[in-house]
């Protein structure tokens, strides 16, 4: 499809034309869903990464300004921006949270020390108030 017709679609999307929606739908997916896939390595994430992708060109259709702008490119980097988001939040560490209120004894440090260990890869401790 041309990006004329890609434009030309998403200003009716930005009306809230279903049927329009559902033809870009069509149109862009496959390429979408490719951008998708190799940014997160994994169908699963990919498909999720998709359908979150399609809500906000549905919420944010309006915001596109075809004036000499590429559709195309557009929607692309919605895509993008999107997968490279969520594989950030996947990998961003956890933070594990211990009150500070009172000193742990040995006893209580030898009982929680495995899940402490357990859930350390790649998570961070902190010490809250």
């Amino acid at each position: 499809m041309a990006n004329d017709d890609l434009g030309a679609l998403l200003a009716r999307v930005a009306l809230k034309d279903r049927q329009s929606f559902d033809q870009l739908y069509e149109t862009a997916s496959p390429k979408l869903f490719a951008i998708c896939l190799r940014i997160l390595g994994d169908r699963g994430e990919a498909e999720d990464a998709l359908q979150d992708i399609f809500v906000r060109i549905w919420q944010r259709a309006g915001t596109f300004a075809a004036d000499g702008r590429s559709s195309a490119g557009w929607l692309a980097t919605v895509a993008r921006n999107h997968a490279i988001d969520r594989l950030r939040q996947k990998n961003r560490p956890r933070e594990i949270s211990i009150p500070c209120t009172t000193l742990p004894t040995r006893m209580t440090v030898l009982k929680i020390m495995p899940i402490l260990q357990a859930r350390a890869a790649g998570s961070t401790a902190a010490c809250s108030s």
